[in-house]
């Protein structure tokens, strides 16, 4: 599992429980949500704005997946990565690139994630 926040085990197991259990593809997303979850609660104090859980926070299509619209004239909270994430590099035919040895090129990025909690939404 991943101790990088301050995310509890228990809420940890249960948010990944829960997307086993539907189906769903542990991602990126998913850790960034996990690991960074006190840098995001911090960031939603300054709006003034208090989240317990992880399941009270998604992106605007993570919401919509759920089947959950963010209201109109809702401002997202955005936070970025503290860490830059490899990310494979693209060629104009949309195939990754490798260099001369056949790995795959990559380049560092830095994620920022844009989060509504769910009383942003109807």
């Amino acid at each position: 599992m991943y101790y990088g926040s301050t995310v509890s085990h228990e809420d940890q197991d249960e948010y990944f429980n829960d997307l086993k259990e539907r189906g769903l593809p542990i991602t990126q997303y998913q850790i960034f949500k996990v690991e960074n979850f006190d840098r995001i609660e911090e960031e939603f104090k300054k709006k003034g704005k208090n989240i317990s859980n992880l399941f009270e926070i998604e992106t605007y299509k993570g919401w919509e997946k759920k089947g959950r619209k963010v209201m109109t004239g809702s401002k997202g909270t955005k936070v970025t990565s503290p860490i830059p994430y490899a990310h494979p590099i693209y060629g104009k035919d949309g195939k990754v690139l490798h260099d001369k040895h056949g790995g795959v090129m990559i380049r560092s990025v830095i994620k920022t994630y844009s989060f509504f909690d769910v009383k942003q939404t109807k």
